[in-house]
């Protein structure tokens, strides 16, 4: 997989990169020291739809079957941080870099 790798010298870019994203974001390679900027970047605006439905559909439904507030808040925050993984996830699967000359 060539995701999230340099393209000159093929070494793999930090995670962390991944949430530091902004329009026209680029980024310098840490081995080779060449600029990079992402070739066909996933919009993160869906993933905050897919982390609002991930977090408060099992928040509602937990009140409803388990009529306890802290259950469904527990049940929330872990489906929200499934959710974020998730799309972090995706997009670092799907990101790839070009060269700025």
């Amino acid at each position: 997989m060539e995701n999230f790798q340099c393209p000159n010298c093929k070494s793999k870019l930090p995670f962390k990169e991944l949430f530091q994203f902004s329009r026209n974001h680029t980024t310098i390679c840490p081995n080779c020291n060449l600029k990079l900027k992402p070739e066909n970047t996933k919009s993160w605006n869906w993933g905050f739809f897919i982390g609002f439905i991930g977090t408060v559909v099992p928040f509602q439904l937990s009140i409803f079957y388990f009529e306890n507030f802290l259950i469904a808040v527990f049940i929330g925050i872990i489906c929200a941080m499934i959710s974020i993984f998730a799309v972090a996830f995706f997009t670092y699967s799907r990101t790839s870099f070009e060269l700025i000359e």
